[in-house]
């Protein structure tokens, strides 16, 4: 049986989708089944469980042999994965792949970078086998520029020239499936990025070729990304990490392409024009 934790969110949808495409026996995690069973349709098992309330983990675990792991923004999101692991170390669980980042390094200047690695290793030292999938930037993350896009006909952000090898969330969850249902994968931490690493300018530029009108980069400075965080909602500590992100990219650490998605999935990586061109009436004026 294979457990799935934070399948409602970006990825963890497209987990889902991908492990139903396989016929795989699953269910999922909730701290509101009801929502949950909304957001993912019928015939999904979901169990209630919520990584703060530890008296939810047993039950959630039981007869669970391999386990996605994903935890999303949170203060303490390395305290609670790594209760988590510990919790299926204790039931029995044998093969964790775990949803982690492109750059994990207990060096990096990056916060998340760092906690990411930290679990990581904790996994690893428990014996278990385990999957690191890390994944760079969501191409679904233009989704929340839908607005000024559509409104403005811009895209704002602090990354200058910087290129960012960009990934469809839905070639996560085909690796991830693939992690969770196929031998082979125990032992390896697989970077997953687009086949192309473009510029904000190159993205504005597929916009504007895919929407058939002018769509420009605006690149702000990371002050003004910081308050336009904290006005859209974003928690002071959320929008320091999201700028430590920003900060690597414009290093120029966000740029090296893999070959990973084709290697597991056997299918081509998705574009960022097949991201546009799958997404348009999103992004219609």
């Amino acid at each position: 049986m294979i457990l799935v934790i934070g399948a409602t969110g970006k990825v963890g949808r497209q987990v889902v989708g991908a492990l139903k495409a396989r016929g795989a026996a699953f269910r999922v995690t909730s701290r509101d089944p009801l929502k949950a069973a909304q957001t993912l349709g019928a015939g999904t098992a979901i169990v209630e469980a919520d990584y703060t309330r530890p008296e939810t983990l047993k039950p959630a675990l039981a007869g669970v042999n391999r386990l996605f792991l994903l935890c999303g923004p949170n203060q303490h999101k390395a305290e609670l994965e790594i209760a988590m692991v510990d919790a299926a170390k204790a039931a029995g669980v044998r093969h964790i792949v775990k949803l982690s980042v492109y750059g994990a390094d207990e060096r990096s200047s990056a916060t998340v970078m760092r906690d990411h690695r930290r679990i990581e290793r904790h996994i690893e030292a428990l014996g278990l086998a385990w999957t690191h999938l890390r994944p760079n930037l969501f191409m679904q993350h233009f989704l929340s520029h839908a607005g000024a896009i559509k409104a403005e006909g811009v895209i704002h952000a602090p990354l200058e020239r910087a290129r960012v090898s960009v990934v469809d969330t839905r070639d996560i969850g085909a690796v991830a499936a693939a992690a969770l249902t196929e031998k082979g994968h125990e032992g390896r931490a697989y970077e997953l990025t687009g086949p192309a690493a473009p510029s904000y300018d190159e993205i504005a530029a597929s916009f504007s070729t895919q929407l058939g009108r002018p769509i420009r980069y605006d690149n702000i400075s990371a002050e003004a990304a910081h308050q336009r965080m904290r006005a859209a909602g974003s928690a002071e500590w959320h929008a320091e990490v999201l700028g430590e992100i920003f900060a690597f990219f414009r290093a120029g650490e966000g740029a090296r392409i893999s070959d990973a998605i084709e290697r597991v999935t056997k299918q081509r990586a998705r574009s960022m024009e097949d991201f546009i061109r799958d997404h348009l009436a999103q992004f219609r004026a």
